[in-house]
């Protein structure tokens, strides 16, 4: 009895492109990520004055992406700080340099070239487009 040939992984990752392009994926709106901030906060019991300010300020400085809100407080309660609006856009900037790459943005620097050969990157997030700048030193 013959064995059919295997596909081999070509033909596989070209349907898992297919499958990937074809999910959306939604986005947090505002309020909702507000919300996903103001409840971390609480549950990791970070000392805010005005929470309500701080969760809003956390959404909007990582435009309510939630792996980036995660993070925010979760380097917020290794500080033990009280925190403030200045603050939080402080401790991002400092994510966004810090050498030891807590956020992960350096698969970003590895993938730049493939996603754009021609080096005309077209940046949808303006927090990836910040750290981009700062890690090019514009």
């Amino acid at each position: 009895m013959l064995q059919q040939p295997k596909p081999g992984w070509k033909p596989i990752f070209r349907d898992l492109e297919k499958i990937h392009s074809a999910l959306e994926f939604a986005e947090l709106v505002y309020d909702d990520a507000s919300r996903l901030a103001s409840d971390l906060l609480t549950g990791e019991n970070i000392h805010c004055s005005h929470l309500h300010d701080v969760a809003r300020c956390i959404a909007h400085e990582v435009e309510c992406q939630p792996f980036y809100i995660q993070h925010i407080v979760a380097g917020l309660r290794l500080k033990q700080i009280s925190v403030t609006p200045d603050t939080i856009r402080h401790h991002v900037r400092q994510q966004l340099v810090d050498a030891s790459d807590p956020w992960l943005l350096a698969h970003y620097r590895k993938r730049l070239h493939s996603y754009y050969p021609r080096g005309h990157y077209l940046f949808r997030s303006q927090l990836i487009r910040r750290w981009w700048k700062l890690d090019q030193a514009l």
